[in-house]
């Protein structure tokens, strides 16, 4: 009798087991598929993921990720006609974009980010008129790079690391998509890199990178970086929530070195760089 009491208790159990098994599968399908938070109509590419940011060692950003908004092209459009339209958000003018899209180009940044209201507004214009169907407006994840510097590196299509600090620290500044999270952050990286030394150090015109690596040493470094000098630039690396996962210290690296009257020590691949270094920082030389 008992027994037979428990079997609606057990019927209700499974199926909330099952309703929340259902509704695991259908959140893993709707983020497989984007869940409708897509870059520029490529199902393949979601914005569910933002990669870390890289600072200097003062905390100003070296790379970060943000949008590029613009105009998705319907191959099958009149190409002067959204063209005319097109050119009014960007600075280019409407025969240059309408090669463009002649040619197949199938997004069209605009040279503004627009508001909410903003991006309404143009997107209401859209669909009142007959472009309704041949553009709409988007949105594309992008890597932005505030500073030149080769050691920063650089990413692919789809904002994985292929060089420089990009990818030495892949692993630390790629997001990892969650079944449980709206939107997945990476770590941000923090190097021991001064973006205001760094521009002055690229004024010089020397080939190859350049960075301050700690206080009192410059490196000059001409070719390409190995991957030992690439981590001596990485001071730590930090979660989001600002938890700390990496801490580590510069190293000192065997090159020539030359000290100037202010205490500084110039460190160069190659020999006449570390004067020419000094030379730009107004530091006296002592031979």
């Amino acid at each position: 009798m008992s027994g037979n009491g428990n079997k609606p208790r057990i019927a209700a159990a499974s199926a909330v087991l099952f309703a929340l098994l259902a509704s695991i599968i259908i959140r893993s399908y709707s983020l497989a598929a984007g869940d409708g938070r897509q870059l520029y109509d490529d199902p393949a590419v979601s914005i569910s993921t933002v990669r870390g940011t890289i600072y200097d060692r003062d905390g100003e950003i070296l790379a970060m990720q943000a949008p590029d908004y613009g105009f998705t092209i319907s191959p099958a459009g009149d190409a002067a006609m959204e063209a005319a339209f097109i050119s009014r958000y960007t600075r280019e003018s409407a025969i240059s974009i309408e090669a463009k899209i002649d040619s197949g180009v199938p997004f069209i940044p605009i040279t503004m980010i627009p508001s909410s209201d903003a991006a309404d507004e143009i997107r209401k214009e859209i669909s009142g008129s007959r472009l309704d169907g041949m553009i709409s407006l988007a949105r594309r994840e992008a890597r932005k790079k505030m500073t030149d510097a080769a050691f920063i590196g650089d990413v692919d299509s789809s904002l994985n690391g292929i060089s420089g600090i990009e990818r030495l620290c892949q692993e630390s500044l790629d997001a990892v998509p969650s079944l449980f999270r709206d939107v997945a952050y990476g770590r941000d990286v923090y190097l021991t890199v001064d973006i205001e030394a760094q521009e002055r150090l690229d004024s010089l015109g020397i080939p190859g990178s350049a960075a301050v690596i700690e206080d009192g040493a410059i490196i000059a470094w001409s070719g390409p970086m190995s991957s030992t000098i690439l981590s001596s630039l990485v001071r730590e690396v930090k979660s989001r929530d600002g938890v700390s996962f990496y801490k580590g210290s510069p190293l000192r690296l065997a090159l020539d070195t030359i000290e100037g009257e202010s205490g500084l020590a110039y460190y160069a691949s190659r020999s006449g760089y570390a004067e020419s270094i000094a030379e730009a920082f107004g530091d006296t030389v002592i031979s």
